[in-house]
C-alpha cells in the first residue's frame, strides 16, 4: 500500500503537488496583476509533469510575468460580463436559465484554454492566441463543460464535512481536470500543426 508504486502512494503524491500548486497558484495572484503569471505557471507544471514543483513553478512565473497580462485584462473583462449577465431580467423560462450557463461555463472554459494556447504558441501574436483558445474550446467543449459543475456542487456538498480543506485544492484540481481531459487533443493538434509547417 505505502510502496512508491502503488496507487495509493501516486495518489498522495498527486494531491501534495496539488495542494502546493494551489498555494503557489493563490500566494502569486495575491497583487492582483500577477494573476496570469501564476495561472501560466500553474497550466505549465500540471501539463508537463514536472518533478521540482517549486523550482519549475518560479521559473515558469518569472517567464510569464510580463507575456500574460493580456490574458488577464481578458479574464476582468469576462468576470464583469458574466457578472452583467447574472444582472439581466432576460426571462425566467429554464431554457434561458441553461443558455445563460452554458455560456458562462464557455466563457470560464474559454479563458483557461487562452493560457493554453499561449503556452504551447508564444511566438505567435495575441490575436492568433485567442483564435486558438476557441478552437481548443469548441474542440473540447464536450468534455470540459461540467468541470465547473463538478467543483460547485463539491464545494456545497462537502463544505460541511470537509470545511475549509476543499480549499487546498479548489484551484488547482479544475484546472488539472481541464488539463487531464484536453491533453490528447492538445497533442493531435500540435501534431497537426507541425506537419503543416
Amino acid at each position: 500500500m505505502f510502496s512508491q508504486d502503488s496507487k495509493f502512494y501516486q495518489f498522495c503524491v498527486g494531491l501534495y503537488r496539488l495542494m502546493l500548486l494551489n498555494l503557489f497558484t493563490i500566494i502569486g495572484s495575491l497583487p492582483i496583476v500577477t494573476i496570469g503569471p501564476a495561472i501560466t505557471a500553474l497550466v505549465k507544471v500540471i501539463y508537463y509533469k514536472d518533478v521540482h514543483v517549486f523550482k519549475a513553478y518560479k521559473h515558469y512565473y518569472k517567464d510569464a510575468l510580463f507575456n500574460s497580462i493580456p490574458f488577464l485584462f481578458f479574464n476582468i473583462i469576462s468576470i464583469f460580463f458574466v457578472q452583467t449577465i447574472s444582472q439581466l431580467n432576460i426571462g425566467s423560462s429554464m431554457v434561458t436559465y441553461y443558455l445563460i450557463w452554458l455560456f458562462i461555463l464557455f466563457l470560464f472554459t474559454y479563458n483557461i484554454n487562452c493560457y493554453v494556447a499561449f503556452i504551447f504558441y508564444p511566438d505567435i501574436n495575441l490575436l492568433k492566441v485567442f483564435q486558438l483558445a476557441f478552437y481548443f474550446n469548441v474542440w473540447t467543449l464536450y468534455k470540459t463543460f461540467w468541470i465547473p459543475v463538478l467543483m460547485y456542487l463539491l464545494i456545497m456538498y462537502t463544505y460541511q464535512f470537509l470545511g475549509l480543506v476543499i480549499l487546498l485544492v479548489l484551484v488547482s484540481f479544475p484546472v488539472w481536470l481541464h488539463i487531464t481531459m484536453m491533453r490528447k487533443n492538445i497533442e493531435m493538434f500540435i501534431d497537426e500543426e507541425v506537419e503543416s509547417l
